[in-house]
């Protein structure tokens, strides 16, 4: 386990699911070695095999709150948002104080299209710094689903006034300056995310809709630039479901 911890501080991610794997063949009963294998798969990308680590250290310690936080994390990052919900309902009955369990639960709740129970969650934690952004960015979908977008613009505004990098927020708050007639602050917005993360999907679809919008002569080489960058995420997607065998160490 130890040799495993320093692997994963060297960010040698394979090299730490080797010595957890014979961690696990000298004591498949421990819990934390399989929570630990699991960890390190959602790391690497491999949510199959995160989901059966971490469904093994559930069924030795089910009321974990840990493992349960992390097991919501897997079906969260995946199509099956919903799925996420008994597991971070059960961190939050754990540490009810814990704004992060909360969040993870909105998100889960949103990401399944329950906007009002997600709304509920969110504003029960508002004001905490370590959600802030975040809860901010979610309350301000919420108002853009429901079409308020002087609303969505307010929320999405102070999540970028809490954390100035996060590059989704400054996609959105362009999109809602657009909608707004704001198309300088649009264009600013909207090139702060792209200068955050050239490659984001969701800027570069942001910017797409600016330029068809304002009818720029880039709108073409755009488009083509979107469904470039489209390919790229199915392609992840595609390597996210393959499996691995790992050889004890």
């Amino acid at each position: 386990m130890e040799l495993a911890r320093i692997a994963q501080s060297q960010n040698d991610l394979q090299g730490a699911l080797g010595y957890l794997a014979h961690a696990r063949a000298l004591q498949p009963d421990g819990a934390p070695i399989h929570f630990f294998f699991g960890v390190v798969c959602i790391e690497l990308d491999l949510p199959i095999e995160a989901k059966k680590s971490l469904d093994k250290a559930l069924a030795l310690d089910a009321e974990n709150a840990a493992y349960n936080y992390a097991r919501g994390s897997v079906e969260l990052q995946g199509n099956s948002a919903w799925l996420a919900i008994p597991y971070f309902k059960k961190f939050v009955a754990a540490q009810p104080d814990n704004p992060r369990g909360r969040f993870a639960l909105a998100v889960s709740e949103f990401s399944s299209h329950d906007y009002e129970a997600a709304a509920e969650h969110l504003n029960s934690i508002v004001g905490h710094r370590e959600t802030e952004a975040g809860v901010q960015y979610f309350l301000g979908r919420i108002a853009k689903i429901n079409g308020d977008w002087d609303r969505a613009a307010d929320h999405l505004a102070k999540s970028v006034a809490t954390e100035p990098d996060y590059t989704e927020s400054h996609a959105e708050l362009g999109l809602a300056k657009l909608h707004l007639g704001d198309l300088a602050g649009a264009r600013a917005e909207i090139g702060k995310a792209l200068q955050l993360s050239p490659n984001s999907y969701l800027a570069n679809s942001n910017l797409l809709t600016l330029y068809q919008r304002t009818k720029d002569a880039r709108f073409l080489d755009q488009q083509r630039r979107l469904r470039e960058l489209d390919a790229k995420r199915s392609e992840r997607q595609e390597l996210m479901v393959r499996t691995i065998r790992v050889e004890p160490k």
